[in-house]
């Protein structure tokens, strides 16, 4: 399977963001079951987005990221969601995970994870 994600922006520190599912390379259906951990020290939405082999936006959505604190310092808090898609064929796909910059809404912290798309 080819690796379609792009350059990163602005790789995701894994004490900071992490995707435990989907694994790079799993073969998915819709909706795609995305969860991990992280810390949005705004305590905002994460984004999630799902990118084909040329870079367009094939499903988008948002997860709340609770803001978790133990002993005095920020914690990765757990998220998961649901991340529906349509597809008329098998299909490489790029899926980040990240939060946009408070300062100039830019994605940071991405995690990006190559999976194959199943109708």
């Amino acid at each position: 399977m080819p690796n379609v994600c792009q350059p990163n922006p602005d790789p995701a520190d894994p004490s900071i963001w992490s995707v435990q599912t989907p694994h790079p390379g799993q073969v998915v259906r819709s909706p795609l079951h995305v969860e991990g951990k992280g810390i949005y020290f705004e305590a905002g939405p994460a984004l999630i987005a799902l990118y084909d082999r040329t870079g367009r936006a094939i499903a988008t959505t948002n997860v709340m990221v609770p803001i978790q604190e133990q002993g005095g310092r920020f914690v990765p808090s757990p998220y998961s969601v649901d991340l529906p898609f349509t597809v008329g064929a098998n299909q490489p796909a790029c899926l980040w995970v990240y939060e946009p910059s408070p300062r100039d809404g830019l994605p940071s912290h991405v995690v990006q994870v190559p999976i194959l798309l199943q109708p």
